[in-house]
């Protein structure tokens, strides 16, 4: 009786193991093995949609330095720091009187942190007076279907921890406290991104949200 028992454990263990390794193999973005003892890789990369302005008309962006405007064929224009722009959700996307056939549209700006947008509503969809919200790496403007706009942020991943962490932890808690956040933050953003389950599920294009 004693065996049965314990034979009927390791088979149920076995099966349990067998499965979570099927589906860990089966399912998000595979890891990327070609590092070599020795070598360090730069932060990964990971893209945030800006889910306060997620699938609006229209949005308001500033560049405080030069940037590049890219296409799916390489560089569609440079333009030097200026005023606000709107973008627009057409037939195609909209930047001024301007028309363009790609989607994405991604903007690169030439110093860090010097894209702004502005949002008129908070992460609960409530109207709020007009808020500036600067942001680092390069922006992506996808053009979704309904004449809706996608903003997505794509930035190395320590950069993204520099703006997380001080915002969902205060930072008077403790350093102990703000590196506990910091590993919490990188594996569930880690996590998240391999799994693609944002991409796969709800059919966004992106990793993460901007939200807690």
């Amino acid at each position: 009786m004693a065996r049965h028992g314990l034979f009927h454990v390791l088979t149920v263990v076995s099966v349990t193991t067998l499965a979570f390794i099927v589906h860990s193999c089966g399912t998000g973005r595979p890891v990327k093995q070609d590092l070599h003892i020795g070598e360090v890789s730069a932060p990964p990369s990971v893209s945030v949609g800006l889910s306060r302005c997620l699938r609006e008309g229209s949005v308001r962006i500033r560049l405080r330095s030069p940037w590049e405007l890219r296409g799916a064929k390489g560089l569609l224009a440079k333009r030097p720091a200026g005023d606000w722009l709107e973008l627009k959700a057409g037939e195609q996307l909209l930047r001024g009187g301007e028309a363009f056939p790609d989607s994405p549209l991604t903007i690169v700006p030439e110093e860090p942190g010097t894209i702004d947008v502005e949002y008129t509503k908070d992460f609960r969809n409530t109207p709020i007076k007009p808020l500036t919200v600067a942001y680092a790496g390069i922006l992506h403007v996808h053009l979704l279907p309904g004449r809706k706009l996608a903003l997505v942020t794509e930035l190395d991943l320590e950069e993204y921890l520099r703006g997380v962490v001080g915002r969902e932890m205060n930072l008077g808690e403790g350093v102990e406290a703000l590196k506990a956040q910091v590993i919490a933050a990188r594996t569930y953003a880690v996590h998240e991104q391999r799994r693609d389950r944002l991409r796969r599920i709800k059919g966004e294009k992106f990793d993460l949200y901007d939200d807690e």
